[in-house]
């Protein structure tokens, strides 16, 4: 018999963005970083979400190049519990379960 081979074909393996979240639990700092890394050009939306659907922080982030950022969030205003922290961007979408302490102290 005879061998007949295929054209080749390109495959593209694409740079999965990395996401980073500090501290996690957010405690008395009142502020969660939100790293992001392997950026591709584009706008990407940040929203933190409550347990009951609700968005309590949208952010929205232009990336110019490839690139590594880092952004804190305030969680100063947000009550405690737990939250979802969502990113959509470039046809992606990562989520990253988030518990804020805020407590109230009277005295």
């Amino acid at each position: 018999g005879a061998f007949v081979y295929s054209a080749v074909k390109q495959i593209e393996i694409l740079n999965l963005v990395n996401l980073s979240v500090y501290p996690n639990p957010v405690g008395s700092e009142k502020v969660l970083n939100v790293k992001l890394s392997k950026l591709v050009p584009g706008t990407y939306k940040i929203s933190l979400v409550s347990s009951s659907g609700q968005s309590v922080k949208k952010i929205t982030y232009k990336a110019a190049g490839t690139s590594t950022v880092s952004l804190p969030i305030s969680t100063a205003s947000i009550p405690g519990g737990t939250y979802v922290l969502i990113i959509n961007g470039n046809n992606q979408q990562f989520s990253k379960p988030i518990v804020i302490e805020n407590k109230s102290h009277f005295f």
